[in-house]
């Protein structure tokens, strides 16, 4: 049985916040997670978090580009709050009830594309 966790939820969020600026390539997405306070989510967790919200429906996989569902566009937006660290518990918090018996196994998001992705993070960190 699949879960969701806080990584997952964190991932969600940057799909949501690349989107709103019509960003939606795997970089784009790794660039805007939220700052917390804790290391990046690695690659194979990514992924493992895009498989199960491709299973569940929660996004709309088009290529190299990745978009909410309009469920989990309005689940984000509702959770929302200015302090990254709730807002993401809150996300996690919503989508816990969600337990998963399989998840997709297709996956669109390279590595080089994660790297650069962890790149452009930094490089927004720093500005």
């Amino acid at each position: 049985m699949y879960m969701f966790n806080l990584t997952d939820a964190w991932i969600l969020a940057a799909i949501y916040l690349a989107g709103a600026k019509g960003e939606n390539a795997y970089a784009q997405i790794i660039e805007n997670l939220p700052v917390l306070d804790r290391p990046l989510p690695s690659h194979a967790e990514c992924k493992n978090a895009y498989d199960k919200f491709l299973y569940l429906g929660l996004i709309v996989a088009d290529g190299d580009k990745t978009s909410l569902s309009l469920v989990a566009e309005n689940l984000v937006k509702e959770t929302h709050d200015k302090n990254a660290t709730q807002w993401i518990c809150a996300i996690e918090k919503q989508l816990a009830p969600y337990k998963l018996k399989s998840m997709c196994n297709r996956f669109e998001w390279q590595e080089d594309q994660y790297m650069r992705g962890v790149e452009l993070f930094f490089a927004k960190k720093g500005e």
